[in-house]
């Protein structure tokens, strides 16, 4: 009898050693949209293979200030770990980077929210691009400092590190060298991406973290062409 008791003590140590984590509660994010031209709501989306899928949508005021709510889960995951190395501000035209891009534990999966569109009723008005804030610390000569934020998911605890040199065209055609690196410690569930970019005339260094309070990820309007 006892070993039978003990056989079946081990099963159930075993089963519970293996059970899923329980589910995530939804996670509450703001930020605002940079020159709305109304009221709105802002539908967020992120790539997906090839195409762009919707993740949420957030009622967006007259002043640009949004509050949603993100699904966790959300409803598709699977974008490529590289591409969290990859969010550069507008002023750069091209990247071409090498060195090691390292995601641990290796099946991690991701999502990462970058574009939307902003409706006005049920109309489509503009797209969404991720907002830059940039700070001149100097303008002669050049060193300036720009920040992007992004929602990004993980699906379990994970660490990913970028350690790449890199040849940067700007959006003038300016060619200069530069770096992307930086260490992102992403809790399980919402986290925000911080990409932070500093520009001067000798070269272009991207340094990488993460975060995981939701606060003052922004948006840029782009309205579409008539």
């Amino acid at each position: 009898m006892s070993l039978l008791w003990g056989l079946r003590a081990a099963l159930l140590v075993g089963l519970v050693g293996c059970a899923a984590p329980p589910p995530l509660p939804p996670a509450e994010a703001d930020g605002t949209v940079i020159y709305p031209p109304a009221a709105g709501v802002a539908v967020l989306t992120a790539e997906v293979g090839s195409t762009d899928q919707e993740i949420a949508r957030a009622t967006v005021a007259d002043s640009g200030l949004y509050r949603l709510t993100l699904p966790s889960p959300p409803p598709h995951l699977g974008t490529p770990a590289a591409r969290l190395a990859q969010q550069y501000p507008a002023s750069v035209g091209g990247v071409q980077c090498e060195g090691p891009l390292t995601l641990s534990p290796a099946g991690t999966r991701l999502l990462l929210v970058r574009s939307g569109r902003f409706l006005l009723g049920q109309q489509v008005t503009g797209r969404l691009s991720p907002a830059t804030s940039a700070v001149t610390l100097q303008a002669r000569p050049l060193n300036v400092v720009l920040t992007v934020r992004l929602f990004v998911y993980a699906d379990r605890a994970a660490s990913f590190s970028a350690a790449q040199g890199c040849t940067f065209t700007l959006a003038g055609g300016q060619v200069q060298p530069g770096t992307v690196r930086g260490t992102l410690t992403l809790a399980r569930g919402w986290n925000t991406l911080v990409t932070r970019t500093e520009q001067t005339d000798a070269g272009t260094a991207v340094t990488l973290s993460a975060s995981a309070a939701l606060r003052g990820v922004d948006w840029q309007y782009l309205p579409l062409p008539r």
